[in-house]
């Protein structure tokens, strides 16, 4: 087992544990006999990003350009895109948001399966230290920031925060409109003010990003023709064309050792992605501290790990994070309700994680 004292990390992708074991790996990466397959490694969002497939130069030449441009727009959402004018938007303020940012949006508040995934968890993932800016060099540097302990993890957030940066996660306060063929936010959550600072609704698209990316690279495949292969973002999101042997094995590795897998699946094609506690996490006088926030402000003490897996990796996204934040009483519920939309899920919890699953599943 991982030492728990000492585990802090800071990557800035959504973090699951989801690795898969392909068939005939080294075919895959290095070549088959007829030299058929072709990978590259990308590097967006903080995260290594593969790109897999079965086709000629010309057209995997073809693949990768416009992946990459999928990929910047992704990359630039909360820099210069959508996400970042409507962070930089007052109270009251009406901002012009892209299609794909409206269309997010408009599915959290509509869709209830996704209740629990929450774009607007920004002020409240950065108050409890997992925000980029906590990486190696992090310094405090705003009114609510705390020094880290020598073990890596931070000091408890002041109460007064918590209650304040939790009222600007409400996503009934987004007033979403369509005119003319643009699309607009209302940003009518209002502000809170501590210690005479004021804080503003901001948005985190972090959680769903990369699913939305995953799908649009797989678009890109079948249009080009590609039957064969898959594109994976880390351990976060993967989605999976056919697989020339068969089908693909999925394996969930333990929240509790890298090293080992706790179940795994087969898979003909689709998408699938992984929330879990235990990779951006920390831990404080015993207690675990991770990267997803729930509906009361704090960190989810809840299931281990989720993951989705379906024919969209940007619902497969949504739904991970949200069922995380479900209470082991009502997941298992939840995940039959996602199950009668084609989706299934699986799950482990406890300290023996035990597994629950809507697929057929090999218990490892």
């Amino acid at each position: 087992m991982r030492s728990k004292s000492a585990r802090v990390r800071r990557e800035t992708s959504k973090l699951a544990v989801l690795a898969i074991i392909l068939a005939l790996l080294t075919a895959l990466t290095s070549g088959c006999a007829d030299g058929g397959y072709k990978s590259e490694c990308l590097f967006y969002m903080g995260t290594a990003i593969n790109i897999v497939a079965y086709a000629d130069e010309a057209t995997f030449s073809t693949l990768l350009q416009e992946s990459k441009k999928i990929l910047d727009y992704a990359d630039k959402l909360d820099e210069n895109g959508a996400v970042a004018r409507f962070n930089s938007a007052g109270y009251g303020e009406k901002t012009e948001l892209d299609e794909t940012v409206y269309s997010i949006l408009r599915t959290v508040k509509e869709d209830p399966l996704t209740d629990g995934y929450n774009p607007l968890i920004a002020p409240l993932t950065d108050l409890w230290g997992f925000s980029p800016r906590f990486g190696d060099n992090y310094l405090p540097s705003k009114p609510y920031d705390r020094e880290r302990n020598e073990d890596g993890s931070l000091p408890l957030p002041d109460e007064k925060y918590l209650l304040a940066f939790n009222s600007l996660t409400d996503i009934d306060g987004l007033v979403l409109s369509e005119e003319n063929g643009k699309y607009y936010c209302v940003k009518n959550v209002p502000p809170v003010i501590v210690d005479g600072n004021e804080y503003v609704a901001r948005l985190d698209l972090g959680g769903c990003i990369k699913g939305y990316c995953a799908d649009r690279i797989k678009e890109i495949y079948i249009s080009l023709g590609i039957k064969y292969g898959y594109v994976s973002f880390g351990t976060s999101s993967i989605c999976l064309m056919l697989n020339k042997t068969g089908d693909w094995t999925v394996s969930l590795t333990s929240p509790d050792d890298d090293k080992q897998t706790y179940c795994k699946l087969k898979l003909p094609s689709g998408c699938a992605s992984t929330s879990g506690d235990y990779e951006n996490s920390y831990f404080l006088n015993g207690k675990r501290y991770c990267h997803i926030i729930g509906k009361d402000g704090y960190p989810v003490n809840n299931v281990r790990c989720v993951t989705v897996t379906g024919e969209s990796a940007l619902y497969c996204d949504m739904l991970s994070t949200a069922l995380m934040t479900a209470s082991l009483e009502d997941v298992g519920k939840r995940a039959a309700e996602v199950k009668e939309k084609s989706y299934d899920v699986t799950y482990c919890y406890g300290d023996n994680l035990t597994v629950e699953s809507t697929a057929v599943v090999e218990i490892s």
